[in-house]
């Protein structure tokens, strides 16, 4: 792309104070975008709750000197709860849609780069008023989060849920440019090559997520585990999205054909709770270890780690979806056990052969081959870990999808 100085507004409807994954994505794609066109102008203006906005200055003001720092403007503006009443959350829309109106007019944007279909949703009065391009970061399929998110399961849609679909995708052709976070995701949407779309993981900042050899001998040592194949688990713990009973099975099924196993969770939820619930599935205290850790930490822990878990129910969410702690494992050079048909990465793992593929049975229990948990042992995880670290290098760094935005960018302002 040029090197001229267009100007960007990024739109977040969501905390950037609460370290998780819409952060991490909205933050690197910023950083990432800024690294190979410095001339450009960036905003990003986000929209919080009241509360989060007071209780979480101080990460706000941290987030906005780490922006300034890099060139970009951080605009904040409060908001009332997410969960509110349906006539408040009418009001907050307009409120917003205005908001992002003002602004993309005072900074004279051309481009309105929405960050999930909320933002997006909000910013299509600004199209229609100062006709003002978007490109849409779809970060999930809205619709079907919506109806995983209370049944668990997509097999039967609702006729409200068939509407939402249609109206989704109906939407989604409003927009000038869309980008996906996997190549399922765009199938899903059957975009094709006449549509301006970019296919943009989420990735990760291999320069911060490494393989620390040191760290991983002196960590092992402090916790009396450096004779353990450790097998590790990263994120949240109690969400939609996460599989906890699934997790205790996998790790059982691998000790019992590794019987110096270790399951290491990090966490940034309820440790006591998180402790509680495994050692309540029948796993021993000696066997588990459990650690609430800052995102900047997580590096050095993971790199004391034989295998990473990333288990996933089979649903239209997931197999669409791209998780950031993929790319975070494999960087620190850790293999993954992931389940069948999560976006891109299931594949991945099969054909690069960093890990195992879990599945289920039809009892609906997850289940590794024997055969596979006894090869997990015999691995050299030297040879595995540079393997794991090249792909991450590869397939997942920002800096291999940055231009990718920017191409995208071009195409659409050429019109």
């Amino acid at each position: 792309m040029s090197n001229q100085n267009y100007k960007i507004l990024f739109v977040a409807c969501g905390s950037m104070a609460i370290e998780g994954g819409y952060k991490t994505r909205v933050i690197s794609e910023i950083k990432s975008i800024v690294k190979a066109n410095s001339n450009m102008t960036i905003f990003l203006l986000c929209f919080d709750e009241f509360k989060a906005l007071q209780n979480f200055k101080d990460e706000y003001d941290s987030l906005r000197y780490e922006l300034n720092h890099i060139g970009v403007k951080l605009i904040s503006y409060r908001i009332l709860s997410f969960k509110a009443l349906p006539v408040v959350k009418l009001i907050t829309a307009f409120y917003i849609s205005f908001i992002i109106l003002l602004e993309a007019i005072k900074l004279k944007v051309q481009i309105i780069h929405a960050q999930n279909h909320i933002a997006g949703l909000y910013a299509i009065f600004t199209k229609l008023v100062a006709r003002k391009l978007i490109v849409l970061d779809v970060h999930g399929v809205r619709f079907a989060e919506r109806v995983y998110g209370k049944r668990k399961q997509l097999g039967d849609y609702l006729w409200v849920d068939k509407i939402a679909y249609f109206l989704e995708e109906w939407i989604l052709k409003k927009y000038d440019g869309l980008i996906f976070v996997s190549h399922a995701m765009s199938k899903f949407y059957r975009c094709t090559s006449s549509n301006n779309y970019a296919v943009v993981p989420c990735c990760v900042d291999t320069d911060k997520f490494k393989i620390y050899d040191t760290y991983n001998v002196l960590l092992n040592d402090e916790l009396h585990i450096s004779e353990r194949f450790i097998v590790t688990y990263n994120g949240t713990f109690f969400t939609t999205w996460q599989e906890p009973n699934d997790i205790v099975e996998i790790f059982n099924e691998i000790k019992s054909k590794i019987p110096h196993a270790f399951l290491l969770i990090l966490s940034g939820d309820d440790s006591k709770k998180i402790k509680k619930f495994i050692l309540n599935k029948g796993i021993l205290e000696k066997d588990v270890g459990v650690y609430s850790l800052k995102h900047d930490s997580v590096p050095q822990w993971l790199s004391i780690s034989n295998l990473g878990l990333l288990i996933r129910r089979k649903s239209v969410v997931n197999t669409v979806a791209s998780p950031t702690k993929f790319g975070e494992y494999l960087s620190c050079g850790v293999p993954v056990v992931i389940s069948e048909n999560v976006g891109d990465f299931s594949q991945i793992v099969s054909e690069q052969d960093i890990g195992l593929i879990a599945r289920y049975n039809n009892n609906g229990k997850i289940i590794i081959s024997d055969e596979d948990i006894k090869t997990l042992n015999l691995i050299r995880k030297d040879i595995v870990s540079s393997r794991c670290r090249k792909l991450a290098i590869d397939l997942f760094d920002w800096s291999k999808h940055s231009m990718s935005i920017l191409n995208l960018y071009e195409t659409i302002l050429k019109g």
